[in-house]
């Protein structure tokens, strides 16, 4: 999925539970959810994400290929393993995979002292599981999502024939799609909710 695509999905989520009351507007929160969306990308010097921070990029991209040089003993050892190793660390791998928010997650419960700390790492960890979750809409999916559990497994939500291919016009047509929801929410929840209020408050100085 195209970084739009990641971006209009996303915030739609965060705007559907705070319109159902699942969740508040929290903006340390958003700012984490905002980056946490667009992470798992960061292997990708070409992306969104890889251009605005091409050194932690560049430099992610470094580690991996040094461990895939290091890993070449076990190529002789176990093709099948080596191959598994490998992907973990080419695009959409470790950074796509389900380990990587739980680790987030589970940090994030160190931080009970610094809230402000831990809402920005709860929504980065629920930013880069939004940015799995949606590209198993795709046609490819993800390989190996529950790393370390079934490795070569290719995961995805829909049947092949309505998953969409990256910036195609299916996927356009899908963040169409959710805009108009956002719109609707805006207007349905948030904007109404504001109107009573007003309402409230100016008969109660009336």
């Amino acid at each position: 999925m195209t970084i739009k695509g990641h971006f209009v999905s996303s915030f739609t989520i965060y705007n559907l539970a705070m319109a159902f009351n699942i969740a508040i507007l929290n903006p340390l929160f958003a700012l984490g959810l905002f980056l946490g969306t667009a992470f798992p990308d960061i292997d990708e010097p070409e992306s969104w994400i890889g251009q605005k921070f091409k050194f932690l990029s560049f430099l992610i991209i470094f580690v991996f290929i040094l461990f895939k040089i290091l890993l070449i003993p076990i190529y002789f050892l176990n093709n099948k393993a080596y191959k598994n190793l490998s992907h973990m660390l080419s695009h959409r791998g470790i950074t796509h995979f389900l380990i990587l928010p739980i680790i987030l997650f589970c940090i994030s419960l160190f931080f009970t002292q610094i809230e402000l700390l831990k809402y920005f790492i709860q929504g980065f960890a629920l930013g880069c599981l939004l940015h799995q979750t949606e590209d198993m809409l795709t046609a490819g999916g993800i390989k190996g999502w529950l790393w370390p559990v079934f490795p070569s497994a290719r995961f995805t939500l829909l049947p092949s024939i309505l998953r969409f291919k990256v910036g195609g016009i299916s996927e356009l047509v899908f963040i169409v799609f959710l805009l108009f929801i956002n719109v609707y929410i805006l207007f349905h929840f948030h904007f109404q909710e504001t109107i009573q209020h007003y309402h409230f408050f100016r008969m109660e100085y009336i």
